[in-house]
């Protein structure tokens, strides 16, 4: 019968069991975890929305780390001097697109999370520079759909249709738009606009047929030049906007669900925390806000003849739509 060998066979020879023995070491030894020594926060053009951000993200990753990880704030004039100081360790979070644009030009090995930015920027810039998708990644400032339109259903739950108008940035979305739509039981009515001369005519045909509109971000539809039009429109047709921004809102959009720099920044730290835990690091891919806001504009409401609920029971309802409970 053939002998088996084992590890502490004496008659094996020296060599092979101490290879034997080494190897059976380093299986057991743990996947490394990464630890950071430092976040890096890059800034472009100092902001209010920028700074809230800097400000809260230092409170909440400071809050339940005993490692207490640095949180250097550099700005992008000053990236080309404190480049070769980034160490191996560091992660990049890039607030704004300014300070996104100047981190994808690092070295590909630097972990860079940009926050403060929308879906079709990151993508833009996650193209032009072939990064390592492992390595760059983004909370995008862009609401879900689904949740777009369930703070409709929330506001107006006798409302059949949704009228929407798309630009050539943000056309890709309407089937997207269509299906969220269907799912929560409203019509979709859609305009494309091709042309800035073509905002009128289509914007009056889609508020003349639905009793709502939903703003969706395109620069061609949405801008500062066109938003005083788009809301004295719908108001002369008495047709509420739900806008996207907080700014809408205050415009005379009806109501926008939005994710402020300090909800941003609580979610950007779990990221940060979630990114140092696991072995051989990796950042997740573009992540939709996880904390967000609703916010009503009640004057407007009052002259449409519409109901509004609070703003936190309103933010409570779509949380519960999205997170039902067991």
């Amino acid at each position: 019968m053939q002998r088996v060998h084992s590890i502490a066979d004496k008659n094996m020879p020296l060599m092979p069991r101490l290879y034997l023995l080494l190897l059976l070491c380093l299986c057991w030894i743990p996947l490394p975890v990464l630890a950071l020594d430092n976040i890096t926060l890059l800034v472009g053009t100092p902001s209010l929305p920028s700074n809230e951000f800097v400000e809260q993200f230092k409170t909440e990753i400071a809050q339940g780390n005993d490692s207490k990880p640095a949180v250097n704030v550099i700005r992008v004039e000053e990236l080309v001097n404190k480049h070769a100081a980034l160490s191996d360790n560091t992660i990049i979070i890039a607030v704004g697109v300014q300070a996104l644009y100047q981190a994808s030009k690092l070295d590909n090995r630097l972990p860079v999370l940009g926050v403060l930015v929308s879906q079709p920027a990151f993508d833009k810039l996650q193209q032009d520079s072939k990064r390592n998708t492992r390595n760059f990644s983004a909370i995008v400032l862009d609401q879900p759909i689904p949740r777009q339109i369930a703070l409709i259903k929330a506001l107006m739950p006798s409302a059949t249709h949704i009228g929407i108008l798309l630009g050539p940035l943000s056309r890709p979305l309407g089937s997207v738009l269509q299906q969220a739509a269907s799912q929560q039981g409203f019509g979709l009515l859609q305009e494309n606009i091709r042309d800035p001369d073509d905002l009128v005519p289509m914007l009056k045909h889609v508020l003349s047929s639905s009793p709502v509109l939903l703003a969706v971000p395109d620069p061609i539809v949405y801008n500062r030049e066109t938003v005083q039009t788009i809301l004295l429109t719908s108001y002369r047709y008495q047709k509420p906007v739900i806008g996207f921004s907080q700014a809408y809102v205050r415009a005379g959009a009806l109501a926008a669900v939005f994710s402020t720099p300090g909800q941003v920044a609580k979610q950007a730290a779990e990221v940060v925390r979630q990114f140092a835990g696991k072995p051989q690091g990796g950042l997740p891919p573009p992540l939709i806000p996880k904390y967000f806001s609703v916010e009503t504009n009640r004057q407007v409401a009052r002259s449409l003849g519409i109901e509004l609920g609070d703003e936190n029971a309103l933010s409570e309802t779509l949380l519960r739509i999205e997170r039902p409970l067991p």
